[in-house]
């Protein structure tokens, strides 16, 4: 059986990573709820140290960085923007100026002026990192190619967590699967994907 190959390399179009000096830093749902909220991920602590690394490279190269959030209503019982669980993780917090921008659904793009934003910088390439893999990191990645930018996720910057199938008693899908599967859908037409922040050049 042959090597199976990705749509961009039978497209003769590999996704190009991206290089800070020429992309803006998207960090998705880099929250406590995730850290020691209900919501606890497999690898969250070595996915914080990674983008805390990517931090201060990315200060230093004058790199456009954007936080986003997650808000659900009042009360609810995860990410509850009046709860501490909302707040950034203590690693990773902005530094005066970064703008923080809150949402409501999974893409950072809907219900957001994130693009509006990203158009002001003049960047077309996204570093895109942080929380769930499957979830806000692959909706917000998908919008932003819908929106004509050039997305590259970096992997270790990345975590997700356990997930049940639906109609099996006791029986789940492992984050790492979970992790990996979505990351190769992604790559498979939608984003480069890299392994760690070392793979990110100036």
């Amino acid at each position: 059986m042959s090597q199976p190959q990705s749509l961009l390399e039978i497209l003769q179009a590999p996704g190009q990573a991206a290089h800070l000096s020429d992309s803006a830093l998207v960090i998705v749902d880099a929250q406590r709820e995730y850290l020691e909220g209900r919501l606890k991920l497999t690898g969250i602590e070595e996915a914080l140290a990674q983008i805390e690394k990517l931090l201060v490279r990315a200060r230093k190269a004058g790199t456009p960085i954007f936080h986003i959030v997650h808000h659900a209503p009042v009360g609810a019982p995860i990410f509850d923007p009046q709860g501490p669980m909302a707040e950034i993780a203590s690693q990773v917090k902005p530094l005066d100026g970064e703008p923080v921008i809150a949402k409501n659904l999974p893409s950072g793009f809907v219900g957001t002026d994130l693009n509006e934003r990203l158009q002001e910088t003049g960047k077309k390439n996204l570093i895109v990192t942080g929380f769930m893999t499957h979830m806000c990191v692959n909706a917000t990645t998908r919008s932003a190619l819908d929106l004509g930018y050039s997305p590259t996720i970096i992997d270790s910057c990345c975590a997700t967590r356990d997930l049940p199938l639906p109609g099996q008693e006791d029986k789940f899908v492992a984050a790492a699967v979970v992790h990996a599967s979505n990351l190769a859908s992604l790559a498979d037409l939608v984003s480069a994907i890299v392994p760690d922040v070392d793979s990110i050049s100036d």
